[in-house]
């Protein structure tokens, strides 16, 4: 039990950290993630966000799945969330 607790803890805790440093109304996801989903349809559009400090994990390369936050998206982020 406890190694299923394990892998789901940190499954959890990553897509708790990829939701709290996105955009509001775009999706976030992790390096890993954005390849299975190249791998299972590479017609979904991934845009490489870049190296994103992430809690308790460090640096993770990221990636915006359909498309990338608008300029006043990512203004409006960085004021919610000061680096």
């Amino acid at each position: 039990k406890n190694v299923k607790f394990t892998l789901l803890g940190d499954t959890v805790n990553v897509a708790s950290r990829m939701e709290s440093s996105s955009s509001p109304g775009h999706i976030q996801c992790a390096e890993s993630t954005a390849s299975l989903i190249k791998a299972q349809d590479p017609t979904i559009l991934l845009i490489q966000r870049g190296s994103v400090e992430v809690k308790g994990k460090g640096r993770m390369t990221t990636y915006w799945i359909d498309q990338a936050p608008s300029a006043a998206d990512a203004a409006h982020d960085h004021n919610a969330h000061p680096a």
